[in-house]
């Protein structure tokens, strides 16, 4: 398993449940959030938590190529943004959260995002793309083999070729 489908296995249904809990309960978790700004010593807390998990992240899948592994690493990036700005301006993280979460708007918005995202990176952290049956679709397995096999014969064909 790689480390893409390791950490969205992991992201990608605790961001499906936070996404869903801020659409089916908007009115708890708007307190939540009221609560949570708040207080200081919270935020704080949660910076030095994102902040430790972003870099968790980054460090180990600071990749840029495409495809839905890109999430992957602009969510550790965020995290890593997001703890730091918690830690060292919480004052201002406590006004724009205020602002934020007094349009009922962006909660809904928010937790479409968060949950759309969660299920992008579950189906593909759990392998869902190998359950689709699409005709002419191989298995991931069996794709894998096939470009190993592609590759071992490519190599016998140099080989070949520098024996001559």
């Amino acid at each position: 398993m790689q480390k893409s489908e390791y950490i969205a296995r992991i992201a990608g249904p605790i961001m499906i449940v936070v996404g869903l809990g801020m659409l089916f309960n908007a009115v708890a978790f708007r307190g939540l959030a009221d609560e949570f700004l708040r207080s200081p010593a919270l935020i704080y807390l949660s910076g030095l938590l994102t902040l430790a998990a972003g870099l968790a992240i980054v460090i180990a899948h600071n990749l840029w190529s495409g495809g839905w592994r890109i999430l992957v690493t602009i969510l550790g990036w965020l995290m890593v943004i997001g703890g730091a700005l918690r830690i060292l301006l919480p004052r201002q993280v406590e006004l724009i959260g205020g602002a934020l979460f007094a349009e009922p708007a962006t909660l809904t918005i928010c937790g479409i995002i968060v949950t759309v995202i969660g299920i992008i990176l579950a189906w593909q952290g759990y392998g869902g793309d190998q359950y689709l049956a699409v005709a002419g679709t191989a298995s991931r397995p069996r794709v894998r083999a096939a470009a190993r096999s592609r590759g071992a014969a490519r190599r016998k064909a140099e080989k070949r070729r520098k024996r001559k």
